[in-house]
Order: C-alpha cells, then sequence, then structure tokens
C-alpha cells in the first residue's frame, strides 16, 4: 500500500497496520518540506486544542522507522523533533476500543497525514504534516 495507490486512507496504529502506515508516511512526507502542527488538548475528555504550535519547513532528518518491543512503534525525526507513536493494540479495533493509551489515528491524503493520539499523562495530541511544495534548497 502506497499513497500513490490509496492516497486517501485512514487507520489505527496497531500490530497488523504498523508496517503499512510507516510506509504511507515515507511516501508522503520523504523528500519534500513540510510544515509541522502540533495541538495539544490538556484533557482526554476534552476536543478543543487549548495548545498550538507551528513549525513550518521541516524536513525528516531521521528516516521514519517501526519497531515491536512489546509496543507496536513508528519513530522519526525532523529538523525540530525526535517523535514518535506506539501502542500495545494487536488489531485496530482493539486500538479504537482500548483507551486512551491504544488510540493512535492515522489519516492520509496525498499531502498531509494528520496523527491523533493521546500522551501517557492522558492529554489529546493531534500532529499535522502538510505538505509545502517547493524544491529542497542545497546544502
Amino acid at each position: 500500500m502506497t499513497a500513490k495507490l490509496r492516497p486517501y486512507w485512514n487507520g489505527m496504529l496497531c500490530a497488523e497496520t504498523r508496517e503499512a502506515i510507516a510506509e504511507q508516511m515515507r511516501e508522503v512526507l520523504a523528500d519534500h518540506y513540510f510544515t509541522l502542527v502540533t495541538c495539544n488538548s490538556y484533557s482526554e475528555s476534552d476536543h478543543k486544542f487549548t495548545a498550538v504550535d507551528v513549525h513550518p519547513s521541516q524536513w525528516l532528518t531521521h528516516p521514519i522507522v517501526t519497531n515491536d518491543d512489546g509496543y507496536q512503534g513508528i519513530s522519526w525525526g525532523t529538523t525540530s523533533y525526535s517523535m514518535g507513536v506506539s501502542t500495545k493494540a494487536q488489531t485496530q479495533a482493539e486500538g479504537r476500543n482500548g483507551g486512551p493509551h491504544m488510540y493512535v489515528h492515522f489519516t492520509f491524503e496525498p499531502n498531509r497525514v494528520v496523527i491523533d493520539h493521546y500522551a501517557p499523562a492522558r492529554y489529546r495530541l493531534r500532529w499535522i504534516f502538510a505538505v509545502e511544495r517547493h524544491d529542497r534548497e542545497a546544502s
């Protein structure tokens, strides 16, 4: 599954989707600048985001990798952050119904990735990666 084949797709991070989600992220974000928007709700029951930060012109400085050390994880690095998400969910249904620590939802569009999840402190997070359309400058 790649963005070229499925440009609009969403799913829960779990053992059965981890590799497909990582591949989809690589397809959308690799070799592109993107704007990263991070949003916090400060409460797991609050759907209103009260803290929003915007970081333009980000670039993947560390590749998107997967791990399975008891958790189904995906991690990567940008020019500003080292980031990652993980869950113990084995199936999408388990991730969807398993409570805040299992819920990691990905939405893919041709030029955007949205990750909805919960922090260990139980507040809700949303990360948005919006691809910028310009050439990468030579270093």
